[in-house]
């Protein structure tokens, strides 16, 4: 598990669902853990990074590549998360 640097989002690890599409899990400090498909192309960076690594490990990934998924995973949030996940989602300023 892997914090990211911005946000109380955490990086759980990825994966794949039943259909073979890559998958992100997280969740927001002690909250029930979710993942987001993607399959959409809202995900193209971390796409590229999963099948790059080859499902190798959060923990290989390095700063630059945690902020671009960070990155990805807000807007995807702000933009099509649940109700719940948009209130839970809180951003720290630097």
């Amino acid at each position: 598990m892997v914090r990211f640097a911005n946000t109380n989002l955490f990086l759980i690890g990825f994966g794949l669902d039943v259909n073979g599409n890559g998958l992100l899990k997280l969740r927001f400090g002690n909250q029930r853990a979710f993942s987001i498909s993607l399959i959409t192309r809202k995900f193209k960076i971390s796409q590229y990074l999963i099948t790059r690594l080859n499902l190798m490990g959060v923990h290989s990934l390095n700063a630059i590549e945690l902020a671009e998924i960070e990155n990805e995973c807000i807007n995807y949030i702000e933009k099509y998360g649940s109700k719940n996940q948009r209130i839970l989602l809180k951003l720290h300023k630097d």
